[in-house]
């Protein structure tokens, strides 16, 4: 039958033999631990046959597995950062890989326009793993590209936190800490002079697009680099209660600079009554660890 994938044959109570297995032939000899003498293999088969074969998550995937496993590189000159940077072409691929979903099995998050980008969300409770999820994907693509090809804004509300943890990284253009008062407004003003400055490069050389310029870049065409910008909330449900206006000139700029190259993402512990129209329309990944409760994961989920 189709549906026969596997086949062991038991010669004897002492040795069998694996015929076919996932319906690749096999034919390999095996020992038996035990098999009871004169037992009918026929009512074995029909015994096993309604049960289902639930395979072992334990063993598959690893309970932790640090930065450097998941790369499989033991030092840093294993990561091969120099070579990756000169193969890398932002243009075709922004995936790098933040996790594992088996053992050898990496999961890869790709904030270009064709794949999950260019904007998106991540919910997690406390103890969930979002600061390290979110820490994972920066190194991540730190390890992938250059400088000059993806760079990081990091607005850090609580302060402290992750801002210290990137300070020596040569892709951080800066970090937002304090936005009491007229600090958020000067943090604006200097995203939109960004955002000038790349809508000044695009009229420069005639392009509509940061794939575009970025090829002109590689090929020296343009002079002055011009990296995917992305700009990191680890938690934006406070940042949204104390300065809404800002979040919400955040979004827009957001929404207006994706084809400039540039990315927002929002994390926050508890997405239920702060992820709004704006920001849930202009989110193409969602991406949820574990949260408090049921609303909270119907809320990432819209359903």
């Amino acid at each position: 039958s189709e549906n026969i994938k596997t086949v062991v044959n038991i010669k004897d109570r002492n040795t069998g033999q694996l015929v076919m297995e996932e319906g690749i032939l096999r034919e390999i000899d095996f020992r038996l631990d035990h098999f009871p003498e004169g037992y009918d293999k026929e009512r074995i088969a029909r015994t096993l046959a309604p049960l289902n074969h639930l395979q072992n998550l334990k063993s598959s995937i690893p309970d932790t597995v640090t930065f450097m496993e998941m790369y499989g590189a033991e030092t840093f000159s294993d990561l091969q950062v120099l070579q990756k940077w000169q193969q890398n072409a932002p243009y075709k691929s922004l995936a790098v890989p933040i996790g594992l979903r088996g053992k050898e099995d990496l999961v890869y998050l790709n904030l270009h326009e064709k794949a999950h980008g260019p904007h998106g969300l991540i919910a997690g409770t406390t103890g969930s793993g979002k600061s390290e999820t979110i820490q994972s994907y920066i190194l991540s693509l730190a390890v992938n590209f250059h400088p000059h090809d993806v760079a990081f804004l990091l607005i850090d509300y609580k302060g402290g936190g992750m801002a210290n943890l990137f300070k020596n990284l040569p892709h951080l253009l800066g970090t937002i800490t304090n936005l009491d008062g007229a600090q958020s407004m000067r943090a604006l003003a200097s995203i939109n002079a960004e955002i000038h400055r790349r809508e000044r490069l695009f009229r420069e050389f005639e392009v509509n697009h940061i794939n575009q310029y970025q090829k002109k870049f590689k090929n020296g065409e343009a002079t002055e680099p011009l990296p995917h910008l992305f700009l990191i909330s680890d938690e934006f449900a406070e940042l949204k209660v104390n300065q809404p206006d800002f979040i919400k000139e955040l979004v827009s700029i957001a929404r207006v600079g994706r084809s400039l190259g540039v990315h927002l993402i929002l994390a926050t512990q508890k997405p239920s009554g702060v992820v709004d129209d704006q920001i849930w329309s202009n989110s193409r990944f969602k991406l949820a660890l574990k949260v408090a409760d049921r609303t909270d994961s119907m809320e990432m989920l819209k359903t």
